[in-house]
């Protein structure tokens, strides 16, 4: 249970990035406070949401960066990359350029934040007929990303809009993966 007041174990910077209307904001919106927004706001450049939970015996505050993908941002990218411990990397299913412009923000990752953990999200899987990306399209960047970038990646499918889906889930897994990987290097450096 998370008290007011109360000092977090631990602060996380996560950074959300995708292609325009992939569904960024709107996951981040079901996961605050499970709504889903009315119409499309392009975020620009970047909306800054705080959430608190509690990760086993930690009160863990997970700072969530959503930054918008319009043109013209490209040169503060590296500002909104600095002190990122997990991305939530979002590409919209019912559109094929979404998912091909995920080797760029890994290539960028790899640059800014190498090493961090990665959750890839196809969001708006309720949209089975307008659907444009396959598994085995899937299941590639995957592997690329798994393979030739050796970034630790875990994958959901997921819809904002659908009231059943359950959106906290991605975002703790990522904030679990974060807390376990520093626990882990802090064990380390003290036993070595």
């Amino acid at each position: 249970m998370v008290e007011k007041g109360q000092t977090p174990s631990y602060i996380v910077k996560i950074i959300m990035l995708g292609f325009t209307r992939a569904g960024k904001t709107a996951l981040l919106k079901k996961y605050l406070d499970g709504s889903f927004p009315n119409k499309y706001t392009p975020t620009q450049p970047m909306n800054l949401e705080n959430k608190r939970i509690t990760v086993g015996e930690n009160l863990v505050q997970a700072s969530i960066w959503d930054i918008g993908s319009q043109m013209g941002y490209d040169t503060l990218l590296p500002l909104y990359y600095k002190g990122a411990l997990g991305a939530l990397l979002v590409f919209d299913l019912t559109k094929k350029k979404s998912l091909e412009v995920i080797p760029k923000f890994i290539n960028e990752l790899s640059k800014y934040a190498p090493g961090i953990p990665i959750s890839l999200i196809a969001n708006k899987k309720d949209l089975v007929e307008d659907r444009e990306i396959t598994q085995e399209e899937i299941d590639e960047i995957l592997e690329k990303i798994r393979k030739e970038w050796n970034q630790k990646v875990t994958y959901f499918e997921t819809s904002a809009k659908d009231p059943q889906e359950k959106i906290a889930v991605i975002f703790e897994d990522l904030i679990q993966n974060i807390i376990h990987e520093k626990i882990e290097n802090i064990e380390d450096e003290i036993f070595i």
